[in-house]
């Protein structure tokens, strides 16, 4: 089953796309212990999982992206695709507690809600 073929695993919302700045000599040792994958984690609040891995609300961390689909809001890692709901947000670094970056975001999104009146509807 090709990529873009798989089903959704898990939906989130509040999520940040973290990219990670490797210096280039170790982007090559990341690519071969991680073929395929980019420097790149999702977190978010978790608001449906398919599979039962998480409940509704539970802070997520992905392992490291394989594809980012932007125009549909997915994000493909070797073993799930998770939907992105709503607006998130992207930034450099590596978030070294993702239930901090989830409250984060959600101060960060809030006021981007406030301005649009877009609401969040799980």
């Amino acid at each position: 089953m090709s990529e873009t073929n798989k089903k959704i695993t898990a939906t989130i919302e509040y999520w940040t796309i973290w990219t990670v700045a490797l210096p280039v000599e170790y982007m090559d040792a990341f690519q071969q212990k991680k073929p395929g994958a980019l420097p790149q984690v999702v977190t978010g609040q978790v608001v449906k999982d398919f599979q039962g891995r998480w409940r509704c609300g539970d802070t997520l961390r992905t392992t490291a992206l394989s594809r980012v689909d932007l125009e549909n809001n997915v994000v493909y890692t070797q073993n799930s695709v998770y939907q992105l709901i709503g607006p998130g947000l992207h930034k450099t670094g590596a978030p070294d507690d993702p239930a901090q970056a989830v409250s984060a975001a959600q101060v960060e999104l809030s006021g981007l809600l406030k301005r649009t009146g877009w609401t969040f509807q799980s």
